[in-house]
């Protein structure tokens, strides 16, 4: 299912154009969904972390390439969120899949900044 919602994504952001700033959009992470959403949007129970400041569509897509895992992690414990009915490892998970969204926005800011190491896609 991430493999289905990550190439979802990469096509999304792949039609916007490449210079498209996003620092006005958040990346939210759903349901076995990842999209991208005005920021303040509303969206289903997940999560959802802004983009960093002056980052573009390529430098996402860049960022997919390297650090794809994160967000396969975040669509994990999304899911986590829904099946368990214990509330403190609702909370257990919501902060291991936010963690994991951060991660990944620390590799779009890599890609942003022209620091990710060449080859290490996944």
């Amino acid at each position: 299912m991430s493999f289905k919602a990550i190439n979802a994504l990469r096509t999304s952001v792949a039609k916007l154009h490449p210079l498209a700033p996003l620092s006005d959009f958040e990346l939210a992470v759903e349901r076995g969904v990842l999209t991208v959403v005005k920021e303040n949007a509303d969206f289903e129970i997940g999560i959802a972390s802004n983009f960093p400041a002056d980052c573009t569509s390529s430098d996402v897509l860049d960022a997919i390439d390297h650090g794809a895992h994160h967000l396969a992690q975040a669509l994990q414990y999304v899911e986590q969120i829904f099946a368990t009915p214990r509330r403190v490892a609702m909370r257990e998970a919501f902060s291991a899949g936010f963690d994991a969204i951060e991660a990944f926005m620390d590799v779009v800011t890599a890609a942003r900044d022209k620091n990710l190491p060449p080859n290490a896609a996944e």
